[in-house]
C-alpha cells in the first residue's frame, strides 16, 4: 500500500482492488479526460452563486489585507460552502463546508444539511475539533452563513481572528 492508500484506510474511504489502482496510476490525464468528457459536460454549471452577503455583523467583522496574517504559520485557514444545488438554487440542498489552513493546505469538509447558520456553526465546532493545528485565524466571503451573532461570539470568545 502507499501514502495515499493508507489515508483512504485511516479515514474510512472505499479502498480500490490492487488491479484497479494500479490502472488508474498508470492512466494519463488525457486519457481521464478522454473517459469523461461525457459526463463533465452534463455536469458543466454557468456559474451559480449561492452566497448571499450577511449584513449584521459585517461592520464589525474586521476585514482582512494580505499583510494581516502570517500566512507561514500554521492555524490560518480560509472557509467556504460549495452548494451541492446542480442547476436549481431554490428549494433545500445540502452544502459542503470547507476549511483550508494556508500555511500547511490541510483540509477538512464536512457536510451540512444547509447554509442555515445552525448547521455551518455546528460543523465549523466540530471541523475545529478535528483540525490537527489550532486554528488562530479565520477567513471566509461575507455570507451570512459566517457572518452572523452565533458564529462571531465563537470566535471572539476562543480568540480566532
Amino acid at each position: 500500500m502507499n501514502d495515499a492508500s493508507d489515508a483512504m484506510c485511516r479515514t474510512g474511504e472505499p479502498v480500490l482492488a490492487c488491479d484497479v489502482e494500479a490502472k488508474l496510476r498508470r492512466m494519463s490525464a488525457s486519457a481521464i479526460d478522454r473517459l469523461l468528457a461525457c459526463e463533465k459536460k452534463e455536469l458543466c454549471l454557468k456559474g451559480r452563486a449561492t452566497t448571499k452577503p450577511g449584513s449584521l455583523l459585517k461592520s464589525n467583522v474586521p476585514i482582512r489585507t494580505g499583510t494581516d496574517w502570517d500566512e507561514g504559520a500554521p492555524g490560518f485557514v480560509e472557509t467556504g460552502t460549495a452548494a451541492h444545488c446542480a442547476t436549481a438554487t431554490r428549494g433545500q440542498h445540502s452544502v459542503t463546508l470547507d476549511v483550508t489552513d494556508m500555511a500547511t493546505t490541510w483540509s477538512e469538509q464536512r457536510a451540512c444539511f444547509n447554509k442555515a447558520e445552525k448547521h455551518v456553526f455546528a460543523e465549523a465546532k466540530e471541523t475545529r475539533a478535528r483540525m490537527p493545528l489550532e486554528i488562530k485565524g479565520t477567513g471566509s466571503d461575507s455570507g451570512s452563513e459566517f457572518i452572523n451573532g452565533e458564529m462571531y461570539r465563537y470566535c471572539k470568545r476562543e480568540n480566532i481572528l
